[in-house]
């Protein structure tokens, strides 16, 4: 979903009409939900539990979101989102503590 929600903030992309950048959003998360549903079904077959499943997604996301930032909206990563993720990633060990 970064891709579809993010992609027309970055300065050149500017000149589509909003109903462009709906629509365009639309296609590009449709393709993206083709494939987050069947890691989640995959997950849950494996017997990842439901909270397990969305906190991995949270932590893919924002690794995607880091890499997409940087990379395409060349945006600068700072010491405080780095500090914030490594918050994430405890949750991540909490979550799978037996």
């Amino acid at each position: 979903m970064t891709t579809a929600w993010y992609w027309h903030i970055k300065p050149n992309n500017y000149q589509f009409p909003l109903w462009q950048i709906i629509l365009i959003s639309w296609g590009i998360a449709l393709f993206e939900y083709c494939l987050a549903v069947p890691a989640n079904h995959l997950g849950a077959q494996w017997g990842i539990k439901p909270f397990q499943l969305k906190i991995i997604q949270e932590v893919v996301t924002l690794v995607v979101f880091t890499l997409f930032a940087i990379l395409y909206l060349k945006d600068e990563f700072r010491l405080n989102y780095l500090i914030s993720f490594g918050f994430i990633l405890g949750a991540v060990y909490f979550a799978f503590k037996r």
